[in-house]
C-alpha cells in the first residue's frame, strides 16, 4: 500500500477473512473526504475458539526526541464485540516478524471511543513515543477472537495518521 509517507504493509496471523485492511470510502474517512484505512468487521472462522489479527504496518522510522503519534479513529458498531485495538511496536529490521513486536498501547472497544464521543465518530488518539533513536515499525492491529457460531468482531477505521513532535509545557512562566 503506497502511500506519500512510504509503503504501508497489510497481514494478517491466517485466521478470519482473507481480506483486512483496505483503503475505505471516502464517505468513511475523517471529515468525508479523503480515504481512511478500514479493516473488516469481525469474521466467522468455523473453528471456536478462534483469534484473528489484522496488521497494518508504517514504515519503519526513527524516533526523535518528544515523537508522538497521532491519528484519528472510529469503530462501526454500537454495541461491544469484545476487539481489542493495539498500537505494536519493533525494533527488529523484518517488519514480518511478528513475534518481534511488542503491544506499546491497547485499547478495547469502550477505550477506543471514550464518552460523548459516539462509536461512528472520529475522535484523535495521542500516543507519546518512548523509543527515541531506535528504527521503529508501527503496527496498528486489531485482534478479536471468536467465542461463539455467530459473527463477531468490529470493524477498526483509522485516517490521518502522523508521526509529528510533541510541544513541549511552557516552563518559568510568572506574573510580572
Amino acid at each position: 500500500w503506497t502511500l506519500s509517507s512510504g509503503d504501508w504493509l497489510t497481514f494478517d496471523n491466517g485466521a478470519g477473512p482473507v481480506a483486512n485492511w483496505v483503503p475505505s470510502t471516502a464517505a468513511n474517512a475523517n471529515g468525508g473526504t479523503g480515504r481512511a484505512a478500514d479493516v473488516l468487521r469481525g469474521f466467522n472462522s468455523g473453528s471456536i475458539p478462534s483469534t484473528s489479527e489484522d496488521w497494518l504496518v508504517m514504515p519503519r522510522k526513527q524516533m526523535r526526541p518528544n515523537e508522538q503519534l497521532r491519528f484519528y479513529t472510529r469503530q462501526g458498531l454500537n454495541v461491544d464485540q469484545g476487539t481489542l485495538y493495539q498500537i505494536r511496536v519493533s525494533t527488529n529490521i523484518d517488519p514480518y516478524n511478528l513475534s518481534a513486536y511488542t503491544v506499546f498501547k491497547e485499547y478495547t472497544e469502550i477505550e477506543l471511543n471514550e464518552s460523548p464521543i459516539l462509536f461512528n465518530e472520529y475522535n484523535e488518539k495521542v500516543i507519546n513515543m518512548t523509543q527515541t533513536g531506535q528504527q521503529l515499525y508501527i503496527a496498528f492491529v486489531k485482534v478479536h477472537t471468536q467465542t461463539g457460531p455467530s459473527l463477531s468482531g468490529d470493524k477498526w477505521l483509522i485516517d490521518d495518521v502522523q508521526l509529528s513532535l510533541r510541544c513541549l509545557e511552557p516552563s518559568a512562566l510568572g506574573a510580572e
